[in-house]
């Protein structure tokens, strides 16, 4: 029995991904344990929430009718929005690679990895949006969200970076 195309990508994907974390996993239960850090756990906690903080607040109060418009493709479309963010994400790596190479450069570079930065806490706001209306009560789930995910060591770490891939995804769709 011939199987259609996308059942056999579905098979495919599931046995590369399997694969995949067999080997990290074994790969990573070879590796010493990772060196601790000298912050104190609440300073790792306190450093992202803060900047989640002002970054939402930010997104909210300035631009409160982008950021309304930017959440919704997150929620309807939320695998093509990470792809958008995902892609838009290596530009600006690249990009900004090449501008820190001279001074001139970075002026642009700073300002434009900050930013990206602060756009990114639009999956953030998207995830907290779930659960109420009041803009003031997203940003503070969001903010939770941030210090809840800077305590799990490689889940939050992963998670943190796909909610931030989706911000940066709803911004490039918005925009383009």
């Amino acid at each position: 029995m011939v199987r259609p195309p996308t059942d056999q990508l579905r098979r495919f994907l599931v046995a590369l991904f399997t694969a995949l974390i067999v080997y990290v996993t074994a790969v990573t239960g070879q590796q010493p344990s990772v060196p601790q850090t000298n912050f104190p756990l609440y300073i790792e906690v306190l450093l992202p929430m803060v900047f989640t903080a002002a970054a939402c607040v930010a997104l909210v109060g300035v631009v409160p009718t982008f950021t309304r418009d930017s959440v919704d493709p997150i929620h309807s479309e939320p695998l093509l929005t990470l792809w958008y963010g995902f892609a838009a994400s290596v530009v600006v790596i690249i990009v900004s690679v090449v501008f820190l190479i001279t001074v001139v450069g970075a002026l642009v570079a700073l300002p434009l990895i900050l930013i990206v930065a602060v756009y990114a806490h639009l999956g953030y706001l998207a995830v907290a949006r779930q659960f109420t209306d009041s803009w003031t009560l997203t940003v503070a789930i969001a903010v939770l969200l941030s210090g809840i995910l800077a305590v799990i060591p490689i889940v939050g770490m992963l998670v943190g970076t796909l909610l931030s891939l989706l911000g940066v995804g709803a911004t490039t769709r918005h925009i383009l």
